[in-house]
């Protein structure tokens, strides 16, 4: 079974597709080019799993929220935030909504999980109002109106799921859709990791 848990630019997503590859070369040549492709990817996951967490610093998340309150990233003394950014017409956001909510209903103590909708690039308030109520989103939705948060983030491709530290600093990011295990390994990994 293939494990494309992390997104197709994954280590182990990319390993699998090469070892598939090499099942299917004749040639000698593309053999050991195939073999020496899963060394090299074996090497960097061992280096990954060994690496320290190096923070990139970023914008303060200081938006309002959909019941019309204002959420300051700051305010909120949670050792680590996941945010997610989306769009109501992206498939893959609607796609990872059941588990981004799922994950919501359970998450753990000091990690909070909130939703930026990327206003300026989708289709207004109503169709964002659809959207919330079709997936019974809880968690909260903050309303990126002018994109400055979205740019500050780099965001290019929607969903992107970024993961921060107390300080607001980016520890990860995944773009394309998350599924509740992997948002639940990668919240185990930088617990232990911030703990330490």
């Amino acid at each position: 079974m293939l494990i494309w848990l992390d997104g197709f630019s994954s280590s182990f997503t990319i390993l699998q597709l090469i070892v598939i590859g090499s099942v299917y070369a004749k040639k000698k040549q593309a053999q050991i080019l195939s073999v020496a492709g899963v060394l090299i990817l074996v090497a960097m996951m061992l280096g990954d799993i060994e690496s320290k967490i190096e923070p990139t610093t970023r914008e303060v998340i200081d938006l309002p929220t959909m019941t019309g309150e204002h959420y300051h990233l700051t305010e909120q003394q949670r050792s680590l935030t996941i945010v997610n950014f989306f769009a109501t017409w992206c498939p893959p956001c609607k796609a990872e909504m059941p588990h981004l909510q799922s994950f919501a209903e359970n998450v753990p103590e000091d990690v909070a999980l909130i939703g930026i909708n990327l206003t300026a690039r989708d289709k207004g308030t109503e169709a964002l109002v659809n959207f919330i109520d079709t997936y019974d989103v809880t968690y909260p939705i903050l309303l990126d109106e002018t994109d400055d948060i979205g740019s500050a983030f780099q965001v290019l491709s929607i969903p992107t799921t970024v993961f921060l530290n107390e300080h607001g600093e980016e520890l990860e990011r995944i773009v394309g859709p998350v599924n509740e295990e992997q948002l639940r390994k990668l919240t185990e990994k930088y617990q232990s990791l911030l703990e330490e």
